[in-house]
């Protein structure tokens, strides 16, 4: 019956770009050019959620966007997730990136389903009211979380969020929430290494045994605020898992995105690889030729004047990669 009155209640209703990134990052724990990485990279996994991008002007008219328009609202949408803004013709950071994204976004009843499908949460204002769940002390159990009840298997990555959002470091921000993470990440990872919890993987990514993760939680007295799925569903969905890899219904996991400087690094390595260098051996080029920088710089066309120099250096700093000898 909520259900229904949910998607009634979102019949119609439009949310900007802009808005997201707030009940993103609210959800996530992300500034808000992280949580825009969060939302591309769902699109970026799925290209029918493009489908949905939807513009609003200024008298309030709400248009679909051509397949053009669209393709290159998602690169914008990649560059400010991994820069952090937009940049004018010259290269030089603008402003522009909110009051573009405040014309953009998507009707709810499209996009909250898709973000859940790709294990991106979000903290819907209208929700406080819909579930009297609490945490142990008292909170209230957001939306995001109670999304996740009764599913058979929950990714690595989500629930270690969902043990976080359950203790006094909730409201931790980042760079002090990355500690956090890291540690119940470690402790998940024990559970499952200890066998406590049952992992598989699905789409590319590992996934937990929700039952044993309930199970596993009120052992050591974590609070879990989920409710497990049957155990006859449980084996359902095993033997389904087991027998042909990823279920043909199984949503695809969208993996936490990559900090900004890792995400460079990352694109850098990625690219020496694909023009065939060895990145521990990279060749010097004769004089007066452009060498290999040159020619990885060139490939990636990042805007911004210093950012793929800080990228390279720290790649040489960290030793990966390195000059032939």
């Amino acid at each position: 019956m909520r259900d229904a009155e949910n998607r009634s209640k979102d019949s119609g209703q439009f949310i900007s770009l802009w808005e997201l990134f707030g009940q993103i990052g609210q959800a996530e724990t992300a500034i808000v050019y992280e949580a825009a990485g969060y939302l591309v990279s769902a699109p970026e996994a799925d290209l029918t959620g493009i489908n949905d991008i939807r513009s609003r002007d200024a008298s309030g008219v709400i248009l679909p966007l051509d397949m053009g328009a669209r393709l290159q609202l998602l690169s914008q949408l990649r560059l400010f997730a991994d820069q952090g803004t937009l940049f004018d013709a010259d290269g030089t950071p603008n402003d522009d990136a909110q009051p573009l994204f405040e014309r953009i976004g998507f009707y709810v009843e499209d996009i909250y389903p898709f973000l859940l499908r790709h294990d991106v949460a979000v903290v819907r204002p209208d929700e406080m009211d819909s579930d009297s769940r609490r945490f142990p002390d008292g909170r209230h159990v957001p939306g995001w979380i109670r999304a996740y009840d009764g599913k058979a298997w929950i990714s690595h990555y989500r629930a270690t969020t969902i043990l976080i959002a359950g203790t006094s470091d909730a409201g931790v921000q980042s760079p002090a929430y990355d500690d956090v993470f890291w540690k119940w990440k470690a402790a998940v990872t024990d559970g499952v290494e200890r066998t406590e919890i049952a992992a598989t993987t699905i789409s590319g990514k590992q996934m937990l045994l929700h039952t044993d993760i309930r199970s596993w939680c009120a052992r050591h007295g974590y609070a879990w605020p989920l409710e497990a799925p049957a155990a006859e569903l449980v084996a359902v969905a095993a033997d389904e898992t087991s027998a042909g890899g990823a279920r043909a219904s199984e949503p695809g996991i969208t993996p936490r995105p990559l900090q900004q400087q890792a995400f460079q690094e990352q694109e850098i390595l990625r690219v020496l690889a694909e023009l065939g260098h060895d990145p521990l051996s990279l060749r010097k080029s004769p004089a007066g030729q452009p060498g290999v920088k040159a020619e990885v710089r060139k490939t990636l066309n990042w805007q911004g004047s210093t950012t793929f120099d800080k990228a390279w250096e720290r790649l040489r700093r960290n030793k990966e990669i390195a000059d032939a000898r």
